[in-house]
């Protein structure tokens, strides 16, 4: 319950008591998501893939039933990420004035990863941050890689690959 707690329910916590406080016209909303969230997704159910790759769509009540439902899995973490990134595109419709974007910093090489083979630096890591706080986007609610570029759901994109093209193989 703590991993869901800190990666769920504390960016929700933190955008509903700051929401009032954000330009309601070019506000922007950045969640930290990780490569675990589209390794989870590719473990799950074509049924589960559906809703997980279609953040547009997916409802607050699904995502709290489905992590309430895969608690004891061997990847919580993942599973968090994962319902982070849905959360985000709750984000996109309730509020299309502001832009929601969710990004993985990709694996980086901190106190907590020593040893695990990371090899970004911490400011290599804030490049997908930067990108979706400073630059034209061209939608809201989408996730994106650790090379600022837009990245599917259901698979991990390595940069360099192409550019998720928004369309979910599971409808």
């Amino acid at each position: 319950g703590d991993i869901i707690t800190t990666n769920l329910y504390g960016p929700k916590l933190v955008v509903e008591n700051f929401m009032d406080l954000l330009d309601q016209e070019k506000g922007r909303i950045v969640n930290l998501g990780s490569g675990s969230g589209p390794s989870y997704v590719r473990g799950c159910r074509d049924e589960e893939k559906k809703i997980l790759c279609s953040p547009e769509t997916t409802t607050w009540d699904w995502i709290e039933a489905h992590w309430k439902q895969k608690i004891s899995s061997s990847d919580v973490y993942g599973l968090s990420k994962a319902l982070l990134a849905c959360y985000t595109g709750i984000l996109a419709r309730e509020h299309p004035n502001i832009l929601s974007s969710c990004v993985t910093p990709g694996f980086i090489d901190t106190q907590m990863t020593s040893g695990w083979g990371a090899s970004k630096t911490p400011d290599e890591g804030t490049a997908p941050i930067k990108h979706v706080l400073l630059d034209d986007l061209d939608g809201n609610g989408w996730y994106y890689g650790s090379d600022g570029k837009r990245s599917p759901y259901h698979f991990m994109r390595n940069p360099g690959e192409p550019v998720h093209d928004g369309i979910n193989p599971f409808l």
